[in-house]
């Protein structure tokens, strides 16, 4: 299972290779999530003894993480300011190394992002890793994102713009606009969907919620 880390057990596992994912106890699609990551826990712990799963409840303990500036002396940026929803899923490595995870949630495909991530050959449905993916200051990576190995991700969009008013270049690896082989890759179509999905399942919980 996942590990539940405090705030100072969250210090630490930025320092090292780990994978943390911020959750809020109300949020529905972290509840989901949660048995899928447990396994994922278990099935990473098994393949790389190496590489520590926890999960932190950031809608408690956000506020403290914000106040103590974590994150800034690693990566030059507060680790506060990343965590944009729930749930959000990051990967840290020695060095400095992160990502966030965009992909499916399922165990197989997570299970191989996470694994891959470390095994620093890269995974399209991570942005960031490499350089730090624009998280880090002083990362030379052009505002691409680029990861080695996988697809290019940048920060000027979140992958749901028009294709004609999209403000990045052709094959920066968003999603909105064909790649330079000619249509965005298998995995970030994939990924899109996933969040196309998320988004419509939580309208839908609020149309309940405003019938209730």
């Amino acid at each position: 299972m996942a590990t539940k880390l405090s705030v100072n057990a969250l210090q630490q596992a930025i320092n090292k290779n780990s994978v943390v994912e911020f959750y809020a106890p109300w949020c529905g699609h972290c509840k989901r999530l949660a048995p899928v990551y447990d396994q994922v826990a278990q099935a990473v712990k098994q393949r790389n003894p190496g590489i520590h799963v926890g999960k932190f409840n950031f809608d408690k303990h956000g506020k403290q993480v914000a106040e103590m500036n974590i994150g800034v002396s690693e990566f030059g940026k507060p680790l506060a300011e990343a965590v944009r929803g729930f749930p959000t899923i990051m990967l840290f490595g020695k060095g400095g190394r992160t990502a966030t995870y965009n992909g499916p949630r399922s165990l197989d495909v997570m299970t191989e992002a996470f694994l891959n991530f470390y095994a620093k050959d890269g995974s399209s449905l991570l942005s960031g890793g490499g350089c730090g993916g624009c998280y880090n200051e002083g990362c030379d990576c052009g505002g691409s994102g680029a990861i080695a190995g996988g697809a290019r991700v940048c920060d000027k969009c979140d992958g749901n713009c028009d294709p004609n008013e999209c403000p990045c270049p052709p094959g920066c690896g968003c999603g909105c606009k064909p790649d330079l082989a000619g249509g965005a890759s298998p995995d970030l179509v994939s990924a899109r969907f996933t969040l196309f999905a998320d988004r419509i399942t939580r309208l839908e919980e609020r149309v309940k919620n405003l019938e209730s």
